[in-house]
């Protein structure tokens, strides 16, 4: 197969790496300047970074990823609510798994964060692969 073909059957997953991947660049330099240079508290951090996260995201997914063409009112509100919902849930599995690797198992911050985000990066490629953003059977 063809570098050319390869591109194309994987698109989607192409532009979700390369979405995923600034995404969780902008979420760990808002996260390590808030921490680091500020002396914002960990977890404060990390919600913060997830917020500005969050709206960056939906817009890279909904344009570039998915390729989205649902923009009335009604449908744009269902795909953000779901959005915000599968959000809000692998944010509290960021902020959970963060809390464990440094408060309980006592791992670097650093280290934590980044081993966090290959497993949210992940789960919510999943979400909104399968639920946010899935594509009817007539599309």
């Amino acid at each position: 197969m063809a570098v050319r073909d390869l591109l194309k059957k994987y698109q989607e997953l192409i532009a979700y790496g390369i979405v995923g991947v600034l995404t969780t660049l902008l979420n760990l330099v808002v996260y390590f300047v808030l921490t680091s240079w500020l002396g914002v508290h960990y977890i404060l951090s990390d919600i913060i970074a997830w917020v500005i996260c969050f709206v960056f995201s939906f817009v890279t997914n909904k344009l570039y990823v998915f390729k989205s063409a649902t923009w009335t009112f009604n449908a744009l509100l269902k795909e953000v609510s779901k959005f915000f919902t599968s959000s809000v849930f692998t944010g509290i599995v960021d902020v959970g798994l963060l809390y464990a690797m440094v408060d309980l198992m006592k791992i670097n911050g650093t280290v934590s964060k980044l081993t966090d985000n290959v497993v949210i990066i992940i789960l919510n490629y999943i979400l909104r692969k399968l639920w946010v953003f899935k594509k009817k059977a007539e599309e």
